[in-house]
């Protein structure tokens, strides 16, 4: 039994055996009705009793709910205080100039877990309010009518000759994990790019993939036992996972998860996605040119996926050299208005209904589809790229994916079609990595 497997608690392996489409209406229904609340509410909170109830003035909730809420807004404080010190902690051993025991290093990292499910856990207690929290959601939608012309291409300046900073390494029995920074691209409100990177001990060129998360679903929430593309790490592969803006370490104070997707769509999202294949590309030439790949892939899930496919194009266009030799893409789309016209998950956070109280259609965005959807051409060889697509997926319509497999006329053996749903399918990875090898020996088939 490979590493990555039997390293695995047993309800993981349990689940990436047993998981199917009926776990996604329970997700959806979670995450729909929850994440965008319970971040605004842990975006507000503060550590004075004074700021809790000025928060809980604007909730209508009774003297008890009011009680209730200070306690569970002061333990959120806590808890997000107690990570911001251990995070503290973290950058200084780290990315420090003094060096550590391996030892030193695998604590911090540690208590930086520990703290970050503290945090994660403490959401639980505003869960109860996130039914009054529509008062104090940001919503910034530009209006249809006052929406600036579709006239830019999405062309940003890279850095001349961008360099990698690495953290101090924890030592693995099968691998070592580190950290690369790399500059940011522009005048970005979000500290700068940082991933986390697995590799094997291995002094050569490493077959490398560059792996995007969808929302809310930082690579370091998850933890390796769970990360279900792991077996790449098996098979000699180096994983890269960089943190989106407004997410994890790259949050921004005052600000909620992905902001610029959610409350400020659709300009943020025109401004967001240029931005990152602006960071993908930096990273793609800096591990380049630092001679650490040999061949290198770009990949995501969900939103990830999404991202990783127009930033593919993005690089075609703008910045060839830093165009990846291949592809993945878990549960896509073809189109990112089918995500947020089509898509349930979009439809319930509320962000559909947004756009159309400020005018926005499907034909009214069609102007800005260069600043937000892959090309129609693919932008790598077809045999090069990978779809993982389930056939129940309600949140990036199975429809749309399939239709982006057929114009890029990508072929049948590269793509997975799983009879689940979009939470679904990238679970079922933890135990059939099946579409994962197909992508191993397609890069290794080709040195």
């Amino acid at each position: 039994m490979p590493y990555w497997y039997s390293g695995m608690p047993a309800w993981q392996r349990l689940a990436g055996r047993n998981v199917g489409a009926w776990i996604d209406p329970i997700a959806l229904r979670i995450v729909g009705r929850f994440q965008i609340p319970i971040s605004v509410l842990s975006s507000q909170v503060d550590g004075s009793a004074a700021a809790r109830e000025a928060i809980a003035e604007r909730l209508p909730i009774n003297r008890a709910e009011r009680r209730a809420w200070q306690v569970v807004a002061a333990r959120h404080w806590q808890a997000r205080e107690a990570f911001k010190a251990g995070d503290a902690d973290f950058e200084d051993l780290f990315f420090g100039a003094t060096d550590s025991s391996p030892q030193e290093r695998d604590r911090v990292w540690t208590r930086w877990q520990q703290e970050a499910r503290k945090v994660t856990q403490s959401h639980s207690g505003l869960a109860y309010f996130a039914r009054y929290a529509e008062p104090l959601i940001p919503w910034n939608i530009t209006p249809h009518h006052a929406m600036p012309e579709a006239a830019w291409d999405g062309r940003l300046p890279l850095p001349q000759a961008p360099t990698l900073t690495r953290s101090q390494v924890i030592q693995r029995e099968s691998h070592r994990e580190y950290w690369l920074r790399w500059p940011a691209q522009g005048a970005s409100e979000t500290p700068a790019p940082i991933a986390h990177v697995y590799e094997p001990y291995a002094d050569r060129p490493l077959h490398t993939l560059i792996f995007c998360h969808g929302i809310g679903m930082e690579q370091e929430l998850w933890g390796v036992g769970r990360e279900p593309l792991m077996p790449l790490l098996a098979q000699g592969f180096r994983l890269v996972f960089p943190d989106a803006p407004h997410h994890s370490r790259r949050r921004v104070p005052g600000k909620i998860v992905a902001q610029s997707l959610t409350m400020e769509a659709p300009g943020g999202i025109l401004r967001s996605l240029p931005a990152q294949a602006a960071e993908l590309a930096t990273l793609c030439l800096a591990l380049r040119e630092a001679g650490l790949v040999s061949r290198l892939a770009l990949g995501g899930v969900s939103l990830g996926a999404l991202t990783s496919q127009y930033a593919l194009g993005w690089m075609r266009r703008f910045a060839p050299a830093a165009l990846p030799d291949a592809a993945l893409f878990v549960t896509t789309a073809e189109s990112l208005l089918d995500a947020t016209f089509s898509g349930a998950l979009v439809r319930a956070m509320g962000i559909t209904a947004a756009l159309q109280r400020n005018d926005w259609s499907r034909e009214a965005l069609l102007p800005w589809r260069h600043l937000c959807d892959p090309p129609a051409e693919p932008p790598l060889p077809p045999e090069q790229i990978h779809l993982v697509l389930g056939q129940q997926d309600q949140v990036l319509p199975f429809a749309s994916g399939l239709a982006l497999a057929e114009r890029w006329q990508i072929p049948e053996q590269n793509r997975s079609i799983l009879p689940l749903g979009h939470f679904s399918v990238y679970i079922s990875l933890l135990a059939n990595p099946q579409p994962l090898l197909t992508l191993a020996s397609t890069m290794l088939a080709n040195p």
